[in-house]
């Protein structure tokens, strides 16, 4: 669903190591002089930590998509665009449309915006905790049953998977805003958001792609088993059981619950999470990483469960936080859940780096000056907690956008807000 696997290509790719050899592990730990921020490629191949690190020279034609002379839309032709997906977009779409005017006229019973919002923290959990910062970068260890859990929250995001997206986003943090980036922002903000699910992968991203190693995926079965069966297991999950339990569990009216749990949440939670593509790859500061594109956005962080340090993420992609500070300085619930889940032991092996690390890097390809004066500004606990509460509570609000006009609607035309 919606990401379509890599192809089996041939790579001719020009290598040189320019690094010494260095365990993941050292970096993680603040070891590594050189403070490299690519310790995700060599975590790609669980077989062998101590692989050098490379430096892949792409000689490629810069015009994003081939011309043609035949018809084509938006400058693609017929064959590049990825029907199955623009008609399930497009179809998926015009229904929140509808539902989000039905939602508007008539009333949700209390427990059925409840039950949304527990779908959605679902869906968020298990694309940035588990597809995300468990599979793609493996920055924290995790058992049986929190991998299970976690497959379970992904399949109602309908973002494709854990393996796809895994997959996809390794190339991305590879070759990041060129050709070989799936999400490559350069391409527009409306393809890095959900453009490039419309379109077939540029041959870049085809070509460089295969060069990863994701082997360390494919000997996840439960992975592998959610791919197979992925879209079925959503429409299941997301769809039916989302309405059903409404629909039986307080007598909620079958469309009501339809619209709410299943149609609406899906697209307002794919869109939090597209925005990490989008907005904090085009609009934001770069106080860790000057020459990259992703930057620092609060209104990302908001929307996508604290995924919108995106300078700091790319500049230190193994860091299990996604940011530098602490959940309870910033909105930031992914981090949390990891947290809570390391104490019931369900999550081991949290990789951080160390502040010499985030010093050294911010000194060398940074803004130190950004970053010394906000380090001022918060130097007390007390500012810090503070600050965090504050941070919580904007994120909070903002997360919540897509109740404001309904409510707002009933109050002005005097209609029930909420029904038990």
């Amino acid at each position: 669903m919606g990401i379509s696997d890599a192809q089996d290509v041939e790579v001719r790719v020009d290598e040189k190591n320019e690094y010494d050899p260095q365990p993941v592990d050292k970096l993680m730990n603040g070891t590594d002089e050189h403070g490299n921020d690519d310790a995700d490629d060599k975590k790609c191949d669980n077989n062998n930590n101590n692989v050098n690190f490379i430096s892949i020279n792409i000689e490629t034609n810069r015009n994003e998509q081939p011309k043609s002379k035949g018809f084509t839309i938006f400058g693609y032709r017929l064959s590049q665009i990825k029907w199955t997906n623009v008609i399930w977009l497009l179809f998926i779409h015009t229904l929140a449309v509808i539902g989000y005017i039905y939602l508007t006229l008539y009333p949700v019973k209390f427990w059925s915006v409840w039950w949304a919002i527990l779908l959605a923290l679902f869906g968020g959990f298990g694309v940035s905790v588990g597809a995300h910062r468990l599979w793609a970068h493996r920055s924290f260890k995790a058992n049986w049953f929190l991998r299970f859990v976690l497959v379970f929250m992904e399949t109602f995001s309908m973002n494709g998977g854990c393996y796809s997206y895994a997959r996809d986003h390794r190339c991305h943090h590879k070759f990041v805003d060129t050709n070989g980036d799936p999400k490559n922002a350069k391409r527009g903000f409306f393809f890095a958001h959900i453009g490039w699910w419309m379109v077939k992968k540029h041959p870049d991203v085809l070509r460089m792609g295969a060069k990863l190693n994701h082997s360390d995926l494919n000997d996840e079965p439960l992975i592998v088993w959610q791919k197979r069966l992925y879209f079925p297991l959503f429409l299941l999950l997301s769809v039916v059981l989302a309405t059903l339990v409404p629909y039986y569990g307080w007598d909620e009216d079958i469309w009501t619950a339809f619209f709410v749990a299943a149609v609406c949440r899906t697209v307002v939670v794919v869109h939090h999470l597209f925005t990490v593509n989008s907005i904090a790859h085009i609009w934001g500061l770069r106080p860790y990483n000057r020459h990259i594109g992703p930057t620092e956005s609060k209104l990302t962080m908001y929307l996508s469960m604290g995924e919108g340090s995106h300078n700091y993420h790319h500049t230190f992609p193994m860091d299990y936080a996604n940011c530098e500070k602490k959940w309870w300085e910033v909105f930031n619930p992914s981090t949390l859940f990891v947290d809570v889940c390391e104490l019931l032991g369900f999550a081991t092996d949290l990789k951080k780096p160390s502040p010499e690390v985030i010093k050294g890097i911010v000194g060398r390809k940074g803004e130190p000056s950004f970053y010394e004066n906000k380090l001022l500004q918060e130097r007390t606990m007390r500012h810090r907690i503070w600050k965090g509460m504050r941070e919580w509570a904007t994120g909070v609000a903002v997360a919540g956008w897509a109740i404001y006009p309904p409510m707002l609607f009933k109050i002005i035309t005097n209609r029930p807000l909420i029904v038990f």
